[in-house]
């Protein structure tokens, strides 16, 4: 639990550190927690604290356990603060045991005003003689919990400052190791006692962090303090040392070790996904995997294992918390349908202390032929629609109609058959025309087309271009050409799909078919 900088600046004389201490409280929820005074004498009436955070509403009331050998008393006593929106709301009690021990206390339920409740964790009072180690003015030890972990395992660091009456420390000078990345720590204030029941004030930091690289890690220091003495205004600075706490990292164990394995530490979980499950020829589409976890920053890049005819480029990795995605762009080399089987990535489980597997989900890529793109003017009557093999060419038809007032009068009707056969005659001529230029102009048509998209920099034009050639060169047998255009779909692929340079021979490439029809 946090403290608020109200609290705590009469023994810090560091503000800052306690307000950036206070700040984490809005991260949590509603929580309660019962404040004990630690290694308290028997026989001796010491207070205690029920403290509510970020509840939304007041403490009504509470019930006291009741506990063998433990006696409650309530005082009356009561502290509300809000410190930049973060509430803390406290009710004080007195506690007294006959006997030294232990005494377990089980969670106590606190009623708010708005006719919710909330219920601290069981906890453990203990009764004794007083903490040896508490002489002179202050006291600082580090200590961790659990002090051994395996690789990935988190553990909690304590940073605990016992100050004597007149003693105020400065800014904590004891923090976790850098490789732990660790967060603003939390903050408790509580009240512990010396064999002669002297009472002490108690500040303990708390972080939670894993590591990774095995190995022991001493972590001390000295701890800077301010002693007042007679003159109040003038206090003196001291230095005391600080008990270290030892951390030990166990080794990646060697027996059940995969193969394969790269360093990953778990837990995880894996996912897959397609941008796009339906794509058209000459399109592509992006393929994600997703590791969620606490040490994801360790994986590395995946091995795909995709279906002949499907080609993949790596893109940037995208790491945000807890969360590292590989992404790839898809590249179909025909229509068709690519079941894309699950990725396999071994780790090593923290929490269980083992290796263990996660696989994503098969995904499957629809790729459908090109579709032909029709055109049709709005109003006109049964637009015409493109014959096989005019590849997809967009056909307009448009009905004129005459205007009011201007229609011509009907020719003599010794005319008619004249014109009738001047029609035929110079219907005949236009047809054998327009096939003879049909031939010339057709021919060439998909190649320049290929050509000029390339010189423009269109890829995507270029790529279409490309697919409507393929089947007319598969037909031909000629395997330079081929070759050409398949070389050259791999460097337009590449250039759109994996942000690769074009081929230096492209314009060679594509003037070898050019004069392809």
């Amino acid at each position: 639990m946090v403290t608020s900088d109200t609290r705590i600046s009469g023994r810090f004389a560091i503000i800052a550190l306690v307000l950036a201490v206070g700040s984490a409280t809005s991260l949590h929820g509603v929580e309660a927690v019962l404040e004990l005074p630690e290694n308290m004498p028997a026989g001796l009436a010491a207070e205690a604290a029920l403290k509510v955070e970020n509840a939304s509403g007041r403490i009504v009331s509470f019930e006291l356990p009741e506990v063998e050998g433990l006696h409650w008393d309530r005082s009356g006593k009561q502290a509300y603060a809000n410190t930049n929106g973060d509430v803390e709301e406290s009710r004080f009690v007195i506690v007294r045991a006959d006997t030294p021990g232990d005494y377990v206390i089980p969670a106590i339920t606190i009623h708010l005003s708005d006719k919710t409740s909330v219920a601290t964790a069981p906890t453990t009072l203990r009764i004794d003689a007083g903490n040896p180690k508490l002489t002179g003015n202050a006291y600082a030890e580090v200590s961790f919990s659990p002090a051994t972990i395996a690789p990935g395992e988190t553990t909690t660091m304590l940073y605990r400052i016992y100050l004597a009456g007149g003693a105020k420390a400065e800014q904590p000078s004891v923090a976790p190791p850098a490789e732990a990345g660790a967060k603003t720590p939390t903050l408790t204030r509580t009240t512990a006692y010396d064999e002669g029941n002297r009472a002490w004030t108690l500040f303990t930091f708390a972080w939670r962090f894993s590591l990774v690289e095995p190995g022991e890690r001493d972590i001390g220091g000295q701890q800077v303090i301010q002693v007042s003495g007679r003159d109040i205004f003038n206090p003196s600075r001291k230095t005391i040392a600080v008990k270290p706490g030892k951390l030990t990292v166990m080794a990646l164990p060697e027996a059940g070790k995969p193969a394969d394995f790269t360093g990953l530490i778990g837990p995880i979980e894996a996912t897959a996904a397609l941008e796009r499950e339906r794509i058209s020829a000459g399109e592509g589409t992006s393929l994600r995997i997703a590791l969620h976890g606490r040490q994801v920053s360790l994986a590395a890049p995946p091995k795909l294992q995709l279906p002949a005819g499907l080609t993949a480029y790596a893109k940037d990795t995208v790491d945000q918390a807890e969360l590292r995605t590989f992404r790839w762009d898809l590249v179909p080399a025909a229509p068709g349908t690519y079941a894309i089987p699950g990725i396999d990535i071994p780790f090593f489980d923290s929490e269980a202390r083992e290796y263990r597997r996660v696989k994503t989900a098969a995904v499957s890529l629809v790729v459908l032929p090109g579709r032909a793109h029709e055109l049709s003017v709005s109003g006109a009557a049964n637009p015409a629609r493109p014959e096989p093999g005019q590849d997809g060419g967009a056909t307009m038809t448009i009905t004129a109609q005459p205007l009011r007032g201007s229609a011509m009068p009907l020719p003599p009707p010794a005319l008619v058959p004249a014109a009738f056969a001047v029609g035929l005659v110079a219907s005949a001529l236009a047809g054998l025309a327009l096939r003879l230029g049909a031939r010339t102009r057709a021919a060439p048509r998909r190649g320049r087309e290929l050509s000029s998209a390339i010189a423009a920099g269109d890829l995507a034009r270029a790529a279409a271009a490309l697919e409507r050639l393929r089947p007319t060169l598969d037909a031909s047998g000629d395997e330079m050409r081929r070759d050409a255009a398949r070389r050259l779909g791999e460097g337009i692929d590449a250039a759109r799909f994996g942000n690769r340079a074009l081929p230096a021979d492209i314009a060679s490439l594509a003037a070898l078919l050019a004069d392809c029809p």
